[in-house]
């Protein structure tokens, strides 16, 4: 729901860090008590050790498309392909035939699945889709002056800063210390990433979404949800990110008589 924006004082980002039994709204037993303490601190120990799967196969992988991207250039040097990055639109199989015979039906048959990734990658569908998939008109419309809007909140705290508006990670490296990421999703690639941040606001995820996890275990504001963010912002724009009741808003930023 879209609104004028007003922004509360700015609470620091730990809160989320300092987060504990004290802090659950309504009466505990003593038992209960007993077992939160023993099994908050082994979750939140869980949580990231969950991230450490993926992180090695991130690792794994890369070795792989290292290994293709090796192959590759020798089959460019032999005249098996016009393209080395066509190696990535091949099976295995595919790969191990055309390195037996030279097929060109291979080459035209990867020549075609790249312009269709191409065409894919850009794309976006509802979340909820009936009958043959259509994807969404991506138009760019970014709200000019102050405005709220509210998604769901994943991780406590709130903190202010300049908008980052990555819709994809190739714009990842453009991230700046103090940023407040604004993305579709994230993934392990964005991981390294995530300690420059002073927040994170997604268009898809829930509580167990990448974004959502890492966020948390870095102490930073989290929210999810809200569709077409990345269309109503802009990079540099200033917003307030409240994780605690998944409000963003957009707000003029500070000024010098402000401090």
């Amino acid at each position: 729901m879209l609104a004028a924006a007003r922004a509360p004082e700015a609470e620091d980002k730990s809160t989320a860090e300092s987060w504990g039994i004290q802090d659950i709204p309504y009466e505990l037993t003593f038992l209960q008590k007993l077992i939160l303490a023993l099994l908050i601190p082994r979750a939140r120990i869980a949580v990231a050790a969950r991230e450490t799967t993926k992180s090695a196969t991130v690792r794994v992988i890369h070795q792989m498309r290292l290994m293709f991207h090796q192959l590759s250039r020798r089959m460019v040097h032999e005249g098996r392909l016009p393209d080395a990055e066509l190696i990535f639109f091949l099976t295995f199989e595919e790969i191990g035939h055309l390195l037996r015979t030279r097929s060109p039906e291979l080459v035209l048959k990867a020549q075609r699945r790249k312009g269709i990734h191409a065409k894919l990658d850009m794309d976006r569908y509802p979340a909820i889709l009936v009958g043959v998939p259509k994807p969404i008109e991506r138009t760019r419309n970014p709200i000019e002056g102050d405005f709220e809007i509210k998604g769901s909140p994943m991780s406590q705290g709130v903190t202010e800063g300049k908008a980052r508006v990555a819709a994809t990670f190739e714009e990842a490296h453009l991230i700046q210390k103090g940023e407040i990421l604004v993305t579709t999703a994230t993934d392990t690639g964005w991981t390294p990433y995530f300690p420059l941040l002073a927040g994170v606001v997604t268009e898809i995820g829930g509580p167990l979404s990448h974004g959502a996890v890492v966020a948390r275990e870095y102490g930073l504001p989290c929210v999810v949800g809200i569709e077409g963010i990345t269309s109503m912002l802009n990079t540099g724009d200033y917003i307030q990110l409240d994780g605690n009741t998944g409000v963003i808003r957009k707000i003029s930023p500070p000024t010098a008589e402000d401090d």
